[in-house]
């Protein structure tokens, strides 16, 4: 089924544009997933250190 996705990303990417805006989306999601990350990183901290000390 993978293969059957990029063939289709790759048969709808005709021009520079096309790239440049599926380039820019992927980018967008990695930002989104790293920032969202970083914010659960501190409560999952807090969690296992009052775990640890009860």
């Amino acid at each position: 089924m993978k293969t059957i996705g990029w063939a289709a990303i790759i048969y709808t990417v005709h021009d520079a544009y096309t790239f440049g805006a599926l380039v820019l989306l992927v980018a967008g999601e990695l930002a989104a997933a790293y920032v969202s990350g970083k914010r659960l990183k501190p409560d999952v901290r807090k969690k296992l250190s009052s775990r640890r000390l009860s």
